[in-house]
């Protein structure tokens, strides 16, 4: 009986839906005919959302069905996604990428997949772009700063706000700047108090967006310097044991490594994604575990008295 009733509830829900959807497609369609919409594909679009509810309704209509909770979630599942890929794999026909954005025989020679960035002057390749050609470009593209990167601006480009960092002279001594490595809250006052790096080569194993790998030869202890924004987040390893990361050139990625020979390892990996795949997974395995318990024993009792 108590089955029953859910299903009828349900079932009620979902025309209910199927009538205001409905209702607001003939009260809208004056308007989207106006706009230039053909009836066909405006009818087509009406369709594709009132077709999956009426099935679901008809589906749970149905007398005397015994369908588990998980066979009816499952399939009401598969008929919203069935329709999510009718609905959306029209919006936006696939073109292929050369239609817009041709090879360029100035861009072969830059490696991709290699530690390689670019910069154009001006308004020249801006960076949406230079991400289209898979290239790394200095300048960024996004709303969301590092603030110490920011405080670096005044050396090298000419801020954008909301956009990007345009470059209007390669020459800005940007990139050769004496190495500065910040200890807690010491601060180098004047150059007489800067530390000579020590010599080493470092040799790059592996590069990725969010995984860098290097081979170090130390002759003495040194600091490695990267171009890599200190984002909060990023992690290194020297010989598989975890170090500090320190800052350089106020807003850059560097480590210190003892002389020898070594391997270093650095990855992007947040405490907060941590977090999160840990609420995730919990949240996850409640779910099943309530989905798949099925009904206790005195739920049990309770449908029996009532049938």
């Amino acid at each position: 009986m108590r089955e029953e009733n859910l299903r009828r509830t349900a079932t009620w829900l979902v025309l209910l839906c199927a009538v205001v959807i409905s209702a607001g497609f003939l009260r809208f369609r004056p308007r989207l005919m106006e706009l230039g919409m053909s009836r066909h594909y405006a009818t087509h679009r009406f369709l594709l959302e009132l077709i999956p509810l009426l099935a679901v309704a008809v589906w749970l209509g149905l007398p005397r069905r015994r369908d588990s909770a998980p066979a009816v979630l499952g399939g009401i599942l598969a008929l919203a996604l069935m329709q999510r890929g009718f609905e959306a794999g029209e919006v936006y026909p696939t073109i292929p990428a050369r239609a817009f954005y041709p090879p360029l025989d100035l861009l072969r020679s830059i490696p991709k997949g290699a530690p390689e960035r670019v910069s154009a002057i001006g308004f020249s390749l801006v960076p949406n772009s230079s991400t289209l050609y898979e290239l790394e470009d200095v300048r960024g593209y996004e709303a969301l700063v590092l603030a110490r990167f920011v405080e670096t601006y005044p050396l090298w480009c000419v801020e954008q706000p909301v956009w990007f960092n345009r470059v209007d002279d390669p020459q800005r001594p940007f990139l050769s700047f004496h190495g500065i490595v910040e200890r807690g809250a010491e601060r180098a006052r004047d150059s007489d108090s800067w530390t000579p790096n020590g010599e080493g080569a470092a040799r790059i194993l592996q590069y990725t967006g969010q995984n860098l790998r290097i081979q170090i030869d130390a002759r003495s202890p040194t600091v490695v310097a990267t171009s890599i924004p200190a984002w909060p987040g990023w992690r290194v390893t020297l010989d598989d044991r975890p170090i500090a990361i320190e800052a350089y050139n106020r807003a850059f990625l560097s480590f210190r490594v003892p002389s020898g020979h070594h391997q270093a390892r650095l990855w992007y990996w947040p405490k907060g994604f941590s977090d999160g795949l840990w609420i995730t997974g919990i949240t996850a395995i409640a779910s099943l575990v309530l989905l798949f318990r099925g009904p206790t024993a005195r739920s049990r009792q309770n449908m029996s008295r009532l049938g």
